[in-house]
């Protein structure tokens, strides 16, 4: 069976590699938990919240209305006609071992990917360009362009819902040999990081890689 990679599980292996020691147990737990499928743990308000206001954006570019802040018709003026949550995967080889690289496409375009972010602070566009979701996404599509759809709300207090700026932060592929060597890099980093960690292989390839 081949071996799972999605964005999700490199941003929490980046994660526990460059946060600070206090932060490892939490990052280590959390990561665990990712590979064991384990869901028991309610979600926290960022997540929540972006989730709550993703299904929004979604709902309100499917039909035609004028209702929302300013901000938040910006949001939906940018989503309408896309298709939502399209599901992409591609598969790879690395030393005989195949890898299934899987997205889910918040928004597709036959010329642009649009992912929608929540957050409670602005920190620019470098925060979303140092990840690997773009590049990620980009190849699995094949699309050379992709968007960070950002909406920042005031403050992080679990009542209040206000989007009180947006931001767009644009990322535009290179050529393909370009992504791919940043793909299998990518993967090869993976392989490694599990291969040393017994534990965690095991919740890999019996769990995590179910799919």
């Amino acid at each position: 069976m081949s071996r799972l990679i999605t964005s999700s599980l490199v941003g929490a292996i980046d994660w526990y590699e460059s946060c600070y020691e206090s932060q490892k147990d939490k990052a280590l737990r959390d990561l665990e938990r990712q590979l064991a499928r384990d869901y028991s743990e309610p979600p926290g308000l960022s997540l929540r919240r972006g989730i709550e206001f993703e299904d929004m954006v979604y709902a309100y570019a499917r039909r035609q209305t004028d209702k929302g802040s300013d901000h938040f018709k910006w949001f939906v003026a940018e989503c309408k006609g896309g298709v939502f949550q399209k599901k992409v995967k591609k598969f790879v080889k690395l030393d005989g071992i195949e890898y299934c690289l899987y997205g889910k496409l918040d928004v597709w375009f036959p010329t642009v990917i649009k992912d929608i972010k929540t957050t409670g602070r602005w920190k620019g566009d470098k925060n979303y360009l140092d990840t690997f979701q773009h590049w990620l996404y980009c190849y699995l599509a094949d699309i050379g362009h992709f968007e960070y759809l950002v909406a920042v709300f005031d403050g992080v207090d679990e009542e209040n819902k206000r989007v009180k700026e947006h931001h767009k932060v644009d990322f535009w592929a290179p050529n393909k040999a370009d992504v791919e060597t940043v793909i299998m890099a990518t993967v090869e980093k993976v392989a490694k990081f599990m291969a040393d960690r017994k534990e965690l292989f095991e919740l890999y390839t019996t769990k995590f890689s179910l799919y």
